[in-house]
């Protein structure tokens, strides 16, 4: 008769033993935990990076219209002229250039917030006759003017102080509107529409979903005129 090992046949019963029902869940917890902290982590990277594009993106553009006025005032004959100016738009010419800037109104669907238009010899401010030669949008998508105000500085009119302030974004994301976006916020309580004070103090609102869609960027320049 053939002896069996007892030793023998336990050590291998259990080397053929798994885990068990608790420790699976334990490490299945464990896991999900890990899964779970990575994914916030992700997706809070993402937000970081895309808010970080789109806040580059907004003073690229500020500083890029704020060199294009700089430009026309240093290099134009003639002296400013003041188009169009009222709560919703402003209007400014010098030399063969016309800039004309819709307040709070967001560059999308055709609307436009900033146009730069060339001239031909001379042209009324206002009424834009002759036709311009051309024209050009300054604010890219879904961006709008908060502020935009060229004023002399002086009596020699050789000097200008130009405020620039833009922002990117949808209605509800700005404090200057309800949180649903669609109405501005009555700052009074009389029912009165939005000062051009107050459009300009607009911020991006904080810890809402969608807050790192939006940027605000002002720059505030002073140019002197190198020609007559």
């Amino acid at each position: 008769m053939k002896l069996i090992n007892r030793h023998c046949v336990y050590r291998n019963t259990k080397r053929q033993q798994g885990f068990t029902l608790i420790e699976l869940m334990v490490a299945t917890t464990v896991f999900s935990f890990v899964l779970l902290i990575a994914s916030a982590t992700a997706i809070q990277i993402g937000k970081l990076y895309y808010k970080g594009l789109i806040q580059a993106a907004t003073q690229e553009t500020a500083r890029n219209v704020s060199d294009d006025l700089t430009r026309s005032f240093q290099f134009a004959n003639g002296a400013l002229i003041l188009g169009t100016n009222n709560a919703s738009q402003r209007q400014y010419c010098i030399g063969d250039t016309r800039y004309t800037g819709w307040i709070n109104q967001q560059v999308a669907g055709g609307a436009e917030g900033l146009r730069a238009e060339q001239f031909s010899g001379t042209f009324d401010c206002a009424a834009g006759i002759p036709l311009p030669t051309s024209k050009r949008e300054l604010l890219a998508e879904n961006m709008r003017l908060l502020d935009f105000n060229v004023s002399p500085v002086g009596t020699s009119g050789k000097t200008f102080q130009i405020n620039v302030r833009m922002t990117y974004g949808d209605n509800d994301l700005l404090t200057i509107y309800q949180p649903d976006g669609t109405t501005e916020v009555d700052v009074n309580g009389d029912g009165s529409p939005l000062s051009p004070a107050e459009i300009r103090e607009a911020t991006c609102r904080t810890n809402i979903a969608g807050s790192g869609f939006c940027a605000v960027s002002q720059l505030d320049n002073i140019v002197r005129k190198r020609l007559n």
